[in-house]
């Protein structure tokens, strides 16, 4: 899954709903479910869907700035720019377990297993890894369950190894 690394502020206000408008200098081609990271904590804190992505000017965004809550910094940030991208969110949730996200340059890196839990019928929980270990929908197990899954499929595919 990816996941878009957002300043510990902003990422509070997206999660409490108080922002619903992400100002970016690019155009966002995502449109399947993100994970939002908290750039403070390095950790996976929330979910969204980015609904819309538009090029807007600055006196719109002015206009918008309930949404986005950045109108005091939108000229220093645009540099020069006439318009930026506002990214819009919907279907924000709180992961309720903050775990960590791959480290990357850039906005955007990936989210680790187990980011997509439910308790009963957990979407990264393949039918192989329940074989292995049971159903694990938790970071830490699902994590060790496809760890173990890896080594299995190494293990059955190369053979019996002979030592030297």
């Amino acid at each position: 899954m990816k996941c878009l690394k957002i300043n510990d502020k902003w990422l509070k206000l997206i999660l409490e709903g108080k922002k619903t408008l992400e100002i970016r200098k690019t155009h966002c081609h995502v449109t399947e479910r993100i994970a939002l990271g908290n750039t403070k904590t390095k950790k996976v804190e929330g979910y969204a869907m980015v609904t819309s992505s538009q090029e807007l000017s600055i006196n719109w965004l002015r206009k918008l700035g309930h949404k986005h809550q950045a109108n005091d910094f939108l000229e220093h940030y645009a540099n020069g720019k006439s318009s930026l991208f506002a990214w819009e969110f919907g279907g924000v949730t709180v992961e309720p377990n903050p775990y960590p996200y791959s480290f990357s340059t850039g906005c955007w890196c990936k989210a680790s297993l187990g980011v997509l839990r439910c308790g009963a019928s957990c979407l990264d929980c393949t039918s192989e890894m329940r074989r292995i270990r049971g159903h694990a929908c938790r970071f830490e197990e699902l994590n060790h369950s496809y760890n173990e899954m890896r080594q299995l499929r190494s293990q059955s595919s190369v053979g019996v190894k002979t030592s030297k």
